[in-house]
């Protein structure tokens, strides 16, 4: 096992949000929906397969959802994005931050603007800005690194996260 601590944050202003996110029409429902559970398993592993340190979700794990995230994902937390009338996304936004995002890679900029007009309606009084807690590898972070934002780095040397090593390869 090794200890790994970094922890990186986009933070993009309301207002970049609201600019961004306005012109399209999404659809949002919140919590895991059983008819979605094997595009999940796909846009996770599309998402996360090539970022160092990230979590290996099989399809096994995503049939029993509501049992594994039982106690670290609450329903109102996961949030399914739907634009002309298909699944395009999930992501988690816990704390005032995203957590974890995938989509499919054909959708992933308009994806991330659903994010940001999702956060920009549920946050409209309370707070200035948004925080995104993905790698900075993430498709994600990079979109929106590309709008005004704002990079914290911090750094846990031998703390943070263990990870165990199956294969140096």
């Amino acid at each position: 096992y090794v200890g790994t601590g970094i922890f990186t944050e986009v933070v993009i202003t309301r207002h970049t949000c609201n600019d961004i996110a306005g012109r399209y029409k999404f659809n949002f429902k919140t919590g895991f929906k059983n008819t979605f559970f094997k595009k999940y398993a796909q846009m996770h592993t599309r998402s996360y397969r090539n970022l160092p340190v990230a979590f290996y979700r099989p399809l096994e794990w995503w049939n029993n959802i509501r049992q594994n995230a039982k106690y670290k994902i609450k329903n109102d937390e996961f949030v399914n994005v739907i634009y002309k009338s298909s699944l395009i996304g999930y992501f988690v936004y816990r704390d005032n931050k995203v957590i974890e995002a995938a989509c499919f890679p054909k959708t992933g900029d308009v994806f991330c603007k659903a994010i940001l007009q999702y956060l920009d309606l549920w946050l409209k009084k309370s707070f200035p800005e948004v925080s995104i807690t993905l790698s900075l590898e993430h498709a994600c972070s990079k979109y929106y690194r590309t709008l005004n934002n704002t990079i914290k780095i911090r750094r846990v040397w031998n703390g943070g996260h263990l990870i165990r090593i199956i294969d140096k390869e």
